[in-house]
């Protein structure tokens, strides 16, 4: 007998195929949603680790940040204190000036009438005649010696009033070769002396520059605790040209030239003063000597060219340029050029010394050094290079300023004039504004920063390390930023 099929066996085995289909397609999905959870979580990773990343260098440029907000703050700091040492040694420049007066105005001394005696010593007949009978070498006060041909020293004067004036165009007086076991040998000492005056004379300490023995010095004119005034006259010679120590006042009045000395033009030490009211010359060719400086200050010395002053001095043996200016342990100086001003030869101003210097040219090298500070004015700096360090300060107004490096907490700061391009490193910091035509690359060093603003940089590129380093304006048009 036959069976008749009803047709649900095939219907059957066609749900199993379809859901036996359905199964692998699952397992697909199954499979791609694995691989894609797989992807995300690895992109998710990535993204975490992004995020660190970022979050690592939000933090490090946070701690830049700090830091420059903290260099910044010390330089601003260090600006106060410069600034403050700067009013200091105007304040110590007035009370010299004062004291000047106060000498000036002092009454003659022993008590005198104010008349004075007059005496005519004519060295031509007897070269010594200042020093043998019936002077012998004593200077009372309020006396004038009017001096003809060339006189012998050396001359002591401790008595206040005494004047010596060159009566003949040859009037000079001569330190001649003596006793070189002597600690002070001078043409003119004035020791303690009020109102000594030097005047329309030649002092010669020419013989004096072949004496060089250990322990021995020679001068001009030397003053200790004394008021000394050099008018229109010519020093010649001696290790010193001019030499005040110990509260000592020298005055230069007129023209004052001095030349061929063997170490040191003018120097001015332990709380000493020179003022000047005239033009003043110092100038040597000779170069025997280890070391040759136009203008030497040291502990608390001070000077004041008032009326000009002109530095021109050979290379010495030790230095690429001679040195036209050395000032060290708070020493002050200060040029104005109401006459000819050209220092030629380096400025060196070390241990909190200061520089104001008002028109002029310096020819030569400017190291602010050990917390020294200078402002300059209107000055045209024609060779050399600058070297600020140790947390010294410069002011620059108008003033063109060779290649500059600024470093160990230093600050400079220029307004208008030029400047050869500059180095900023070690926490330096530099300031240059208002109409400064640079024509040299400048380059910036962390933690250093430059403040760039209103300057004409002449296309020269600005180095920086990054946007904490450097701030500037649409006037610096090739900034790098490339660490240097």
């Amino acid at each position: 007998m036959r069976t008749t099929t009803t047709g649900r066996l095939p219907n059957s085995k066609k749900k199993v195929k379809r859901l036996q289909w359905r199964v692998i397609q699952n397992r697909w999905n199954i499979r791609s949603n694995k691989r894609k959870i797989g992807a995300n979580t690895t992109s998710i990773g990535a993204n975490a680790a992004g995020i660190q990343s970022n979050t690592d260098k939000s933090a490090a440029n946070m701690a830049d940040i700090l830091d420059s907000a903290a260099a910044i703050q010390d330089n601003a700091a260090d600006i106060a204190g410069n600034l403050e040492q700067l009013q200091g040694a105007r304040t110590d420049l007035i009370g010299l000036e004062e004291r000047v007066s106060d000498l000036e105005a002092a009454p003659p001394g022993s008590g005198d009438d104010g008349s004075r005696d007059f005496v005519l010593v004519d060295c031509n007949l007897n070269p010594n005649a200042l020093l043998d009978p019936p002077i012998n070498g004593y200077f009372p006060d309020n006396t004038t010696y009017g001096l003809v041909g060339r006189c012998n020293g050396p001359l002591y004067v401790t008595e206040d009033e005494v004047y010596f004036e060159g009566n003949s165009p040859d009037a000079a007086i001569v330190l001649p070769p003596g006793d070189a076991t002597a600690a002070s040998n001078g043409a003119v000492f004035g020791d303690g002396a009020h109102n000594l005056q030097i005047r329309n004379l030649t002092i010669d300490a020419l013989a004096w520059n072949s004496v060089v023995n250990e322990g021995t010095e020679s001068a001009g004119v030397y003053a200790r605790n004394a008021f000394v005034r050099v008018i229109d006259s010519d020093i010649l010679g001696g290790e010193y040209g001019i030499n005040p120590f110990r509260d000592a006042v020298v005055r230069l009045q007129g023209t004052v030239n001095v030349t061929d000395f063997l170490n040191v033009g003018i120097s001015a030490g332990d709380h000493s003063l020179v003022t000047t009211r005239g033009q003043v010359n110092i100038a040597t060719s000779i170069t025997e000597g280890n070391f040759i400086i136009g203008l030497e200050l040291y502990r608390g010395g001070n000077m004041d060219f008032r009326r000009g002053v002109t530095v021109s001095l050979p290379p010495g043996d030790q230095f690429p340029f001679p040195r036209a200016v050395a000032a060290s342990n708070n020493s002050h100086l200060r040029i104005r050029q109401s006459g000819q001003v050209n220092i030629g030869g380096n400025a060196s101003m070390r241990s909190n010394s200061t520089l104001a210097m008002l028109g002029g040219i310096l020819a030569g090298n400017l190291d602010l050094e050990q917390g020294s500070s200078a402002q300059l004015f209107g000055v045209i700096q024609n060779q050399g290079s600058n070297l600020f360090s140790g947390n010294s300060n410069l002011q620059s107004f108008d003033s063109t300023l060779a290649n500059t490096n600024v470093t160990e907490g230093s600050v400079a700061k220029l307004s208008g004039g030029e400047l050869d391009g500059a180095i900023v490193l070690l926490n330096g910091f530099l300031s240059v504004q208002q109409g400064v035509s640079v024509t040299n690359l400048i380059s910036a060093s962390k933690p250093s920063v430059v403040d760039i603003n209103d300057t004409n940089m002449n296309g020269n590129p600005l180095f920086f390390c990054d946007e904490d380093t450097a701030f500037f304006d649409a006037s610096v048009t090739n900034p790098i930023d490339t660490c240097p």
